[in-house]
């Protein structure tokens, strides 16, 4: 069937079974909105196997954000589809569309109310100005400590190259004092020459590489976005197109480039293989007539001559390998202070936008507290207050066990993991023991950390978090508990409400009035929505005759069954005021009667 939904609050009733969950769910499908939690999931996939397996969704959607509608499309099991007004295919994604678009099945506010990650969300939504950067500079960091950990390697694996180059050096020097530096300094020069070669052949296959990859780049290049279509809902759309020819003239240029390119490497590989074989020529002569002169050495100290030149030609030819030691060492030493440099710079950015998003939610949370809040919930957040990922990271280090890391949860606001690491590093006695309060064991595991531990333990960002408390007293005597200490119906509440704040993206929910009394509904949810329907839309399936007769709904579908079909007929569909949706009202949901005398009493209509 096909629905038009109102730009208000809209209602779907019925009786159990006749399909109201399995239509929401559908909507979530279609346009891929998230769940709450992983239980949600299970009953909408559940809910879906089972009534939509063969279906298909197609959503036509307003965006406030771009000014024009959006079709969204999806067959049961496929991915979606989003088409312009024009029918032609958008790169946008929902999330771009309605990036605030929230759907609560059954039992999913409670379950979302459980997670205490979950309530920074809520204040998040509220703050378009808060742009979340801190995915994005913990991914440089983590390539930043990649590229470290790989330096790091080098100049170890250089290190022991070094050392083993001055006990080579010896050898060799005490070899020499036997007399020996003149009748094998043409060997010398043969394996430096080797060296040389190898070197040659070396800096070209990274050349090669290099064009490879440059090749495969320039192959990869799409010049979609910059395409007439593609740029068709932008200002300076023009401009921007004339991009396209200067790049398509750039890239055939860089194609001819690698042509060239191609080409000399041919007549370079023809040079060089004949290069080296005329070397191997002379090489293999000068063997030859090495190998005579090694005969006839002399025995010496119990050694026999052979042996002797053999030590000889070995130690000598591995100090040839090791040519240039020295300016590897000095290049990488200068890239790996260059990253270090880099990695201070990102862990400070890191640090700033957690500071700038602890201001945003802190300026939006006094403004709540006084204003939208006010008297019917506080809220309190926390500097640094998601030790989670520091807890999770810790639990993955051999030692460390779930009691040893009681002493997380204990800490101050003040908290700081920059400066955790640096006592870390430090090897920090006082702070161990005093600020932190770690047992000896804690603190001697923390110390042996190895460095590129300590490099991702800095990259974790410990967020704010969000404390809910619920006024279950009156306005005249306040009593807010901690939503921790709330009863189901009391957390809900509490998500409600903040659920409600303005928000211009839908909301849709399957029953929000589970766990709640009639009372509230009536006194507090149907009074903000009556407020927020005039600027956002809502769709709802409710059992409670409350919200869509006190609210007001512009729009009521009353869903039936028939041959074991869910149906929805057109003259089941009206807004509150349709006389003939009344007596379905009243049959259908709780207190539907009493709900219309109440209105008429309370609003005279």
């Amino acid at each position: 069937f096909s629905l038009n939904f109102n730009d208000n609050l809209n209602t779907l009733i019925g009786g159990r079974g006749t399909g109201k969950s399995t239509l929401l769910e559908a909507i979530r499908y279609g346009l891929d909105i998230p769940y709450q939690s992983v239980e949600a999931k299970r009953r909408a996939d559940e809910i879906l196997t089972s009534n939509f397996s063969n279906g298909k969704i197609i959503i036509e959607v307003f965006s406030s954000r771009y000014n024009k509608k959006f079709t969204v499309e999806r067959n049961f099991g496929q991915p979606q589809i989003i088409k312009n007004e024009d029918g032609s295919l958008s790169f946008l994604s929902v999330k771009d569309i309605l990036p605030e678009i929230k759907m609560f099945g059954q039992n999913e506010i409670f379950e979302f109310a459980e997670k205490t990650e979950n309530h920074v969300k809520l204040i998040e939504q509220l703050l378009p100005e808060l742009k979340d950067k801190l995915p994005e500079i913990q991914k440089l960091l983590r390539e930043n400590r990649i590229k470290l950990i790989q330096t790091k390697e080098i100049l170890d694996e250089l290190e022991t190259k070094f050392n083993r180059e001055k006990q080579l050096q010896e050898r060799l020097n005490n070899l020499k004092a036997l007399g020996l530096d003149k009748k094998f300094e043409e060997q010398n020069i043969y394996n430096k020459e080797e060296a040389i070669i190898k070197r040659s052949d070396s800096e070209f296959k990274e050349i090669q590489s290099l064009v490879e990859e440059l090749e495969r780049n320039i192959s990869a290049v799409d010049l979609h976005y910059l395409s007439a279509d593609a740029l068709e809902d932008y200002i300076n759309a023009e401009k921007l197109t004339s991009l396209k020819p200067a790049w398509e003239k750039f890239i055939s240029e860089m194609q001819k480039a690698i042509s060239i390119i191609r080409t000399a490497e041919k007549t370079f590989v023809t040079q060089s293989d004949e290069i080296k074989q005329q070397w191997q020529k002379a090489k293999e002569q000068f063997e030859n007539e090495f190998q005579k002169l090694i005969n006839k050495l002399p025995d010496s100290g119990g050694r026999k001559g052979s042996d002797i030149a053999r030590e000889y030609s070995q130690i000598s030819k591995e100090l040839s390998s090791m040519q240039g030691l020295t300016n590897q060492r000095v290049q990488n030493k200068k890239l790996f202070d260059e990253l270090i440099k880099k990695r201070k710079e990102l862990l400070a950015a890191l640090n700033s936008e957690i500071d700038e998003r602890f201001d945003l939610i802190f300026k939006k949370i006094k403004s709540l507290n006084k204003n939208a809040l006010n008297g019917k919930m506080q809220l309190e957040v926390k500097k640094w207050g998601n030790c989670k990922p520091l807890k999770d990271f810790l639990l993955n280090i051999e030692g460390l066990g779930e009691k040893k890391l009681q002493w997380i949860n204990e800490q101050p606001s003040t908290f700081n993991i920059l400066q955790f690491v640096k006592d870390i590093r430090e090897s920090n006695e006082s702070n161990f023991k005093e600020t932190y309060h770690l047992t000896p064991g804690v603190a001697s595991t923390l110390k042996k950390l190895p460095e590129e531990k300590i490099w991702e333990l800095e990259e974790i960002a410990l967020t704010e978090t969000v404390t809910i408390k619920l006024n279950v007293g009156d306005e005249e005597n306040p009593t807010f508990k901690e939503i921790s200490e709330l009863s189901s119906g009391q957390k809900c509440t509490a998500i409600l409400n903040l659920l409600l704040l303005n928000n211009n993206d839908p909301l849709i929910i399957d029953q929000p009035e589970d766990n709640l009394d009639n009372a509230f509904i009536a006194e507090n949810i149907v009074k903000e929505l009556r407020i927020q329907k005039e600027s956002r839309q809502f769709i709802f399936s409710t059992h409670n005759a409350n919200i869509p007769v006190f609210g007001d709904a512009e729009w009521i579908g009353v869903m039936e069954i028939e041959n074991g079909e869910c149906l929805l007929k057109d003259e089941n569909i009206g807004s509150i005021d349709n006389k003939s949706l009344r007596p379905k009202i009243e049959n259908i949901l709780e207190g539907g009667k009493y709900a219309f005398e109440t209105r008429r009493l309370k609003y005279n209509y």
